[in-house]
């Protein structure tokens, strides 16, 4: 109900014949779902949580994607000063949220449920183990969506006849009416199209794990302590596994398809027990968000020129998406 309220809101607000940029537009909506169902409130939106997330991550990518990475922790650049201000008043924000929460009733929100955990020994969380589980849903749980929902966005303006046919799915299914959980069972198409959009544009494009101990792999020894970078965006276009890889094809993942896949051969998620515990959540609200757009609008190219990427700490884009809303 949350991720459906907030797609309303966003896209109530667009007028036919407008132009957006769906990557700015889509980190604001993914951001007013994670903090709605993690607070169950506009608080962190009234806070400014957004504008300070927006300046910490583009300071992160300034220190380690750029010369700046070369220079030692403590070099002053006034970038890793404005980083760390921007953490350390997130924290801060955090922890007045998490404190107000705990003088009140416990509601059905996540903050709720982290602050009802018990361990075995029935023992709850610490208040730095609250303050820092929220501050990882919140970052880690509405940029990734965003950047796979600006992606899908722009991939139907590129391919008309796929956002038609996805329109006739969601207007038989679901009509004119707000979108319900019970109505995903029956979106067989609007699914794949989520599913083909993290194939081609996986927001986590690398994974890092570290070797515990030694083993072979390829005819090359491991040695406890190496870092391993596993590549979504290679395996994902990979032509064993995808013919025409980088062509938009939904029907990919239809009719049972994707389980004849190899192990391994599809993870925008990651695999094995560090699977992203977000996957179910990020899928839904894409699935949610795609039909209460497409229930109001067609969307239209601005620039027909190639999407050129940016593979920093996420798959973003170079620069903006640009999109005209058209009326259906």
């Amino acid at each position: 109900d949350v991720m459906v309220e907030r797609a309303q809101e966003t896209f109530g607000r667009f007028r036919a014949g407008e132009v957006r940029d769906f990557h700015h537009e889509m980190m604001h909506l993914a951001l007013d779902v994670v903090l709605a169902t993690l607070f169950g409130s506009d608080a962190g939106r009234a806070q400014g949580i957004g504008a300070l997330l927006d300046s910490a991550t583009a300071d992160y990518r300034r220190l380690g994607m750029t010369f700046r990475g070369a220079f030692p922790r403590w070099f002053p650049f006034w970038s890793r000063l404005r980083y760390h201000w921007a953490g350390w008043r997130l924290r801060r924000i955090v922890e007045r949220l998490v404190r107000g929460r705990q003088e009140k009733p416990l509601t059905n929100d996540m903050l709720s449920r982290l602050l009802e955990a018990r361990d075995e020994g029935g023992v709850g969380m610490t208040q730095r183990q609250l303050i820092d589980e929220c501050l990882t849903v919140m970052l880690a749980g509405h940029e990734t969506t965003a950047l796979a929902l600006a992606y899908a966005f722009d991939r139907l303006a590129r391919a008309p006849e796929i956002e038609a046919r996805l329109r006739q799915e969601i207007q038989e299914v679901v009509g004119s009416r707000p979108a319900r959980l019970s109505d995903i069972a029956q979106l067989p198409y609007t699914k794949a199209v989520v599913k083909e959009t993290l194939r081609i544009y996986p927001p986590v494009w690398a994974v890092g794990r570290v070797a515990e101990r030694s083993f072979s792999l390829a005819g090359a020894t491991i040695q406890p302590g190496m870092v391993l970078v596993a590549v979504p965006w290679v395996v994902h276009h990979d032509e064993r596994y995808y013919p025409e890889p980088d062509t938009f094809r939904p029907e990919r993942f239809l009719n049972g398809a994707a389980e004849q896949l190899p192990k391994g051969a599809y993870l925008p998620f990651g695999a094995g027990p560090r699977t992203c515990i977000g996957n179910h959540f990020a899928e839904l609200e894409m699935q949610l968000v795609l039909v209460t757009a497409l229930q109001r609008y067609r969307f239209e190219l601005v620039d027909a020129a190639p999407l050129r990427l940016s593979p920093s700490v996420t798959l973003r884009p170079a620069g903006p998406i640009r999109l005209r809303l058209a009326s259906v």
